[in-house]
């Protein structure tokens, strides 16, 4: 071929993909292209609920950071003295604790933050209208702040409502009384350098159910600070099914999108018995309608991994979300061997297959033949943890199920 048919060639080449750029530019000006529909969720994390001091939440900070989740919240109940007796101070272990937590936090894009109850636990009670007392909450939250935790969620959920006599006198009402101080606190966290990224607010009402008896509560928790964020649970405590009308009712209430504070795979409530099944019933475009979610696991850290690795795949890819294909995904990916993948698909038959709301929830196998094979194959090597987690109801059960001849 001559050069001057190569240099034609070329331009020729050249005007086509010059064509085609601007019929592109042209399509790009004339179409819109739509959003998704079912975003993920902009805050993707768990808390910690009864675990004992830090050594799980050492475990779960980088699990939530591979599980593409950037939110892991420290339970009061974690720190016996101050969960027990708010006014107390953290320990120098918990305080040297807590800045090893946020640092390794900032470098794996993981927001940390701290709860804490002034109400639940309190005595005397928190008296809202007391100098004292807001000045040991704003103490404690100077003190964390200053070891590198820059979120705070003030937790008045499960409390005494009966008001003191000085809040009665000042406030009349237990809302304006939690206005006020969750308000004050919020403007002094801003004083901080560096600025605090956010403060969490868990009404007393958290749940749609006890909203709607008490709306005069509920609105009135919409005059704080809308930079605030407000936890909440769904339409119940433990919710089968949460869904963006729901939250979308209660935003209506409280004047922003909540956080859903989700209660599974949580099992307090059930004797620590191990809560298997992935995740269900939240529905796809939840994630446009909330400002995040938050799982509440198990007290047994290994034994959540499985629920809560469903929960990441939710929050990640709620349009794509398929429970059973991601309770797989989670067994596949946490037990690298054939032998412990077998021994936890034996565990979930025996403990994995209701969700909340569901016949035969929570789970109480009685057949001991399967619960003593499941039993056995736990002694697999690399599963010792687990084990450990789940024996306790395993020997329980196996224990009833030989009283009972089943």
């Amino acid at each position: 071929m001559s050069i001057n048919k190569t240099i034609g060639t070329a331009r020729r080449r050249a005007g086509v993909m010059m064509i085609m750029i601007l019929l592109i530019a042209s399509c790009a000006a004339t179409f819109t292209f739509a959003a998704d529909p079912n975003p993920g969720f902009a805050l993707r994390g768990i808390k910690g609920l009864w675990w004992e001091g830090l050594p799980k939440y050492r475990l779960a900070l980088p699990w939530v950071a591979q599980h593409h989740m950037n939110f892991l919240m420290l339970c009061y109940s974690s720190f016996p003295a101050s969960g027990k007796d708010w006014r107390s101070d953290y320990t120098a272990e918990e305080q040297a604790g807590f800045r090893e937590l946020s640092q390794q936090a900032d470098q794996l894009g993981v927001e940390l933050c701290l709860s804490f109850n002034p109400g639940i636990w309190s005595k005397p009670p928190l008296t809202y209208a007391s100098e004292d007392d807001y000045q040991l909450a704003w103490k404690k939250v100077k003190a964390v702040h200053a070891l590198g935790i820059r979120s705070i969620a003030l937790c008045l959920d499960d409390i005494n409502t009966k008001l003191q006599p000085a809040d009665a006198t000042k406030f009349k009402t237990l809302e304006a009384a939690q206005v006020y101080f969750v308000n004050r606190l919020w403007a002094d966290m801003k004083t901080l350098s560096p600025r605090p990224r956010r403060l969490i607010f868990c009404p007393s009402a958290y749940t749609s159910d006890e909203a709607r008896k008490h709306l005069d509560y509920i609105k009135t928790i919409a005059q704080l600070d809308k930079a605030i964020d407000i936890f909440w649970t769904g339409p119940v405590v433990c919710s089968p099914t949460i869904t963006a009308a729901d939250a979308a009712e209660f935003a209506a209430w409280t004047g922003r999108k909540p956080i859903v504070w989700d209660n599974y795979p949580v099992n307090d409530m059930f004797p620590w018995r191990p809560l298997m099944a992935p995740v269900k019933g939240r529905s796809a475009d939840l994630g446009a309608h909330v400002a995040g979610l938050m799982s509440n696991p198990m007290k047994q850290w290994e034994a959540s991994k499985v629920p809560l690795a469903t929960v990441a795949a939710y929050v990640n890819d709620p349009a794509h979300y398929e429970p059973a294909m991601a309770l797989h995904s989670a067994i596949a990916d946490e037990y690298p061997t054939a032998d412990q993948r077998d021994a936890v698909w034996s565990l979930i038959g025996v403990y994995g297959t209701t969700f909340l709301g569901e016949k035969g929830y929570p789970p109480k196998p009685l057949n001991e033949g399967a619960l003593r094979a499941v039993r056995a194959k736990l002694d697999v090597k690399g599963l010792e943890q687990l084990r450990d987690d789940v024996a306790p109801t395993l020997d329980a059960d196996i224990a009833e199920a030989s009283a009972h001849k089943l």
